[in-house]
């Protein structure tokens, strides 16, 4: 399939995803199971945590912040599969006791943040 985005365009097979950050078309990791999400769960396997958090955000509609955590804690790699109704502060929860880290409710969203 082929994916355009503004005169930007990457031809994908099968398996392969596709996200524009920053106005350009990247590959990314695939993430998500389409058998969770066609029942309204939520899944990916071996992901950064960078990347959770970004699909977390595209699948709830919400901005979740990380600036306050490092290079290394966003390079984590976590594995979660909700088979249906996933509850988007359960999924945080489990990413934060995981990980070692924290979340909190703030202004616009959520904000995933170091452990003290």
């Amino acid at each position: 399939v082929e994916v355009r985005e503004g005169t930007d365009a990457l031809v994908l097979s099968a398996g392969e995803a596709v996200s524009t950050q920053r106005g350009s078309l990247q590959r990314v990791e695939p993430s998500e199971s389409p058998a969770a999400w066609r029942t309204g769960g939520f899944s990916v396997t071996d992901a950064r945590l960078d990347a959770v958090i970004a699909e977390l955000e595209r699948h709830f509609s919400v901005r979740i912040g990380s600036d306050a955590l490092s290079r290394e804690a966003l390079e984590r790699r976590v594995t979660l599969y909700y088979s249906s109704e996933a509850v988007l502060d359960g999924i945080l929860d489990d990413v934060a006791t995981a990980l070692g880290l924290r979340y909190r409710e703030v202004s616009g969203g959520w904000e995933v943040v170091p452990a003290p």
